[in-house]
């Protein structure tokens, strides 16, 4: 396991890491959108990776914090003008994505049963 530094409140149990293709980026809001991109509480890093005229949003968030957390992602991509690739391969790791990160926040909340102990109030 590395020895990396996170975040306060981030879990590194619950960090998750995405590639996401851009389109509409332009190279001189970069600094603006890394520096609205790191204030999200959720997002532990951000950066972006340029090829030729093509550019991948690569993100690590601590998806127990909150349910989708890829929509408040999307909203500040938005909000900077810059829209999430739109192909049948990025609609379909989105959506693997989304149901990936409802099932780690629903594990985060899970309070495990054990058959060794009495059930509470009894």
């Amino acid at each position: 396991m590395k020895d990396t530094n996170h975040k306060p409140g981030i879990h590194e149990n619950y960090l998750m890491t995405r590639h996401l293709k851009l389109e509409g980026l332009d190279n001189s809001c970069v600094d603006a959108l890394m520096e609205k991109l790191n204030e999200l509480p959720e997002v532990d890093d951000a950066s972006i990776t340029m090829k030729e005229g093509s550019a991948v949003l690569n993100i690590s968030y601590d998806a127990s914090t909150r349910p989708q957390p890829l929509e408040d992602i999307q909203q500040v991509l938005m909000t900077m003008g810059v829209d999430i690739a739109d192909d049948w391969w990025i609609r379909f790791k989105q959506r693997y994505y989304a149901t990936t990160d409802q099932n780690v926040y629903d594990n985060a909340r899970y309070e495990p049963s054990c058959c060794n102990k009495a059930p509470p109030g009894k």
